[in-house]
C-alpha cells in the first residue's frame, strides 16, 4: 500500500512536531521507493534554508530576512529542479515561516499600557488585572500593563493612591514613583508621590519594602516613611495620610502654601496667596466632606483674611500671621 505524504506532514516532521504514528508513516513511505529518499533530501534542503531556528532572543530583522531568503530559494529551485511537488513544499514552508514570524512578532510585543487618571476634584476606584484594588486620589495617575509579566507586577504612580494588593508570593507587586520603588507581596498601604510634595509610603497591613538608591527601609503595620532631602525617614503613620479615602481633609501645623496645594487638588480650583505674608501661616484643622466655601470661611475666621472667588480661582488676601 502506497502512503500519501502531505507537505504539512513533512513540515511537522522536520520541525520535530510529528507524532510517533506520523513518523512511522514517513518511515514506511521511504521504504516504498528509493526515489523517496532523494525526494526527502530535497525537502530537507528546502526546510533548512527557510525554517526558523529556536533562538533565546527574538530578532525581527532576522525573521524578515528568512522570509525573503525563502522566496529567493523557491525561485532557485524552480529554475534548477522544475519539480512541482518540491515547489509546492517550498511554498508551504515559506507560508509556515511567515505564520511563525507573525506569531513570534505578536508573542514578543509588549503588553498594552493602560492609564487611569483622577482629575482634580475627583477620586476613583478600580481593579488591576491581578485583582488588586486601587483608590486614586485627585490629580493622580497610575500606569500599568494590560497583562502583568510572569515575574512581577509593576506599575507607575504619579500623585497619591491607596493599594489593596492581592497576595502572590511568586510575583511581587512593584510601584515606581520616580526616585522611590516600593515592593510588596500582599498588603494594604498608601503612597503619596505628588511632585510638589515630599513623597511618603504608609502601611496599613502587611509588610512593604521601600527603596531609594541604595537605601532600603522595611515598613510594617502603622509605619510610614518620608523622603526628606534625599533620605528615607521612618516614623509612625499620621492619620492625615490615610483620611482622604473617606473624604476627610486633615491639616496639622501645615504651611499655607501646602494647604493651598491640597485644596487645589481636592476642589479643582486655582488658589492664589495674594499677600506673601500668608505663606508664614500654619493651619491645623479637619474637614469632613465639606464644601469649599465652608473651608474658606474657616480660614477667614482663623487668620482674619478675606477671599475672592472668580470662576475657577480663589484669591486669599490678608496681612499674615
Amino acid at each position: 500500500m502506497q502512503h500519501r505524504i502531505t507537505d504539512s506532514l513533512l513540515a511537522q516532521y522536520f520541525a520535530n512536531e510529528a507524532s510517533e504514528k506520523e513518523k512511522q508513516l514517513i518511515e514506511e513511505w521511504l521504504l516504498e521507493d528509493p526515489a523517496n529518499k532523494i525526494l526527502l533530501a530535497e525537502y530537507k534542503h528546502v526546510w533548512k534554508n527557510t525554517r526558523l531556528t529556536n533562538t533565546p532572543s527574538f530578532d525581527k530583522e532576522r525573521v524578515y530576512r528568512k522570509i525573503s531568503d525563502g522566496v529567493k530559494l523557491e525561485k532557485q529551485i524552480s529554475s534548477r529542479l522544475k519539480n512541482k511537488r518540491i515547489l509546492r513544499f517550498a511554498a508551504s514552508v515559506i507560508l509556515f515561516v511567515g505564520l511563525a514570524s507573525a506569531w513570534l512578532l505578536f508573542k514578543n510585543m509588549p503588553p498594552a499600557q493602560l492609564t487611569q487618571t483622577a482629575a482634580y476634584g475627583q477620586k476613583i476606584k478600580f481593579t488591576l488585572p491581578d485583582g488588586s484594588l486601587v483608590y486614586l486620589n485627585s490629580g493622580s495617575e497610575l500606569r500599568y500593563p494590560e497583562k502583568f509579566s510572569k515575574d512581577n507586577r509593576t506599575v507607575t504612580l504619579t500623585g497619591e493612591a491607596f493599594f489593596e494588593i492581592k497576595r502572590n508570593e511568586q510575583k511581587p507587586f512593584i510601584i515606581s514613583t520616580g526616585p522611590i520603588q516600593t515592593r510588596v507581596l500582599g498588603t494594604s498601604f498608601n503612597i503619596n508621590a505628588y511632585q510638589d510634595l515630599k513623597q511618603s509610603v504608609s502601611v496599613v497591613s502587611g509588610k512593604v519594602e521601600v527603596k531609594h538608591e541604595n537605601h532600603v527601609v522595611i515598613l510594617e503595620k502603622h509605619q510610614q516613611v518620608f523622603l526628606k532631602k534625599g533620605k528615607l525617614e521612618k516614623q509612625p503613620v499620621s492619620p492625615s495620610e490615610l483620611s482622604w479615602r473617606k473624604g476627610v481633609l486633615i491639616f496639622k501645623d501645615t504651611p499655607m502654601l501646602e494647604v493651598a496645594e491640597k485644596l487645589e487638588k481636592w476642589y479643582n480650583v486655582k488658589i492664589v496667596l495674594q499677600d506673601k505674608a500668608l505663606e508664614k501661616c500654619f493651619f491645623t484643622g479637619q474637614f469632613i466632606k465639606e464644601k469649599l466655601p465652608n473651608v474658606l470661611e474657616v480660614l477667614k475666621e482663623t487668620f482674619g483674611i478675606n477671599y475672592e472667588i472668580t470662576k475657577q480661582q480663589v484669591t486669599l488676601k490678608g496681612k499674615g500671621c
